[in-house]
């Protein structure tokens, strides 16, 4: 089948997996937009997780560490600003870098949406099963690999 559920066709797109990959990735941040509201996004969750477990680590290794270019970390960097989840220091070690934690209020936030984004992936292992959960996150970071740069 070449059509999706409302009938559209597909064509390539049926069994492509960026298109999939993509597909997923959507429905996923619309589960924790439906729990935490239109202001947040998917990609908010692992940038503010790798600054709580790295509160020194740079903007490069951040945004290295979850996979996206530096000029790309830099406007969620300041929408999680905004927020009032992160603040901005000078790094002691380098002076052209900037050492990033997070607020108690980003603590807290962290804290929230990783209990969502449980709940979310506790609800794809019961729909796949345990083994069919472990083997898709194994595909996954296989298709990482092959991909990376």
């Amino acid at each position: 089948m070449t059509t999706d559920a409302r009938g559209i066709e597909l064509g390539l797109l049926a069994d492509n997996l960026g298109f999939h990959i993509r597909i997923a990735s959507i429905a996923l941040e619309r589960a924790l937009k439906r729990l935490h509201g239109e202001d947040i996004r998917m990609g908010y969750f692992p940038v503010l997780l790798i600054i709580k477990l790295n509160p020194e680590a740079t903007q490069t290794a951040i945004a290295d560490s979850v996979g996206l270019r530096r000029s790309s970390l830099v406007p969620i960097l300041k929408k999680l600003e905004q927020f009032g989840w992160i603040e901005r220091t000078g790094h002691k070690a380098d002076k052209r870098a900037n050492r990033i934690r997070l607020t108690a209020k980003g603590e807290k936030a962290c804290t929230d949406i990783a209990e969502d984004v449980e709940g979310i992936e506790e609800s794809a292992r019961a729909a796949l099963g345990n083994r069919g959960y472990t083997r898709l996150v194994d595909l996954l970071k296989e298709v990482q690999v092959i991909f990376g740069e």
